[in-house]
């Protein structure tokens, strides 16, 4: 593990989050949530919960409460169903894919591919907070600590899990 750790703390000094403008409050205060646990945390009833959850999502889903304050989850416009059922094994349905995706947080391992998204179309004109992690410790938020706080947690993906545009 401490290898593991090592290499990947070499090869990725830096870890890179794109949050919608006004995020940082709320990840101050309760951390930087997956999908699902914002679901939790802002109690959202099953209805809408499964609508965001489990099946597409092509627009942003806003989430308010009076004593939790505000939060927005992103849209996943470079995804689609027909797109992951070319892409996913038989007996992975697009559903359990959106709820796999939705008990994540996801970081860009490089500036370049946080660029390619923030510079999206559906993203370009519109301001983001970006968290940068780094072992450096220059900024406020340290990649090594994150990282041996979730090693057992972490999972290093390739490709770009939430998108079937191309070549799923």
């Amino acid at each position: 593990m401490e290898a593991e750790l090592e290499e990947l703390l070499a090869d990725c000094p830096k870890l890179y989050h794109m949050a919608e403008r006004g995020a940082w409050a709320g990840i101050k205060k309760h951390g930087l949530l997956s999908t699902s646990a914002l679901l939790d945390l802002y109690a959202v009833e099953e209805t809408r919960r499964k609508r965001i959850e489990s099946s597409h999502r092509p627009k942003i889903e806003h989430l308010s409460d009076s004593n939790i304050g505000s939060a927005s989850i992103r849209d996943q416009k470079p995804m689609s169903d027909d797109g992951l059922r070319r892409a996913l094994p038989a007996h992975i349905t697009p559903k359990d894919w959106y709820e796999f995706l939705n008990r994540k947080v996801f970081f860009w391992l490089s500036k370049d591919r946080l660029d390619k998204l923030a510079l999206a179309r559906a993203y370009r004109g519109k301001e983001h907070e970006i968290l940068v992690l780094d072992t450096r410790k220059i900024l406020v938020l340290d990649t090594r600590k994150l990282v041996e706080a979730y090693f057992d947690k972490i999972w290093l993906c390739p490709i770009n899990s939430g998108a079937t545009i191309g070549l799923p």
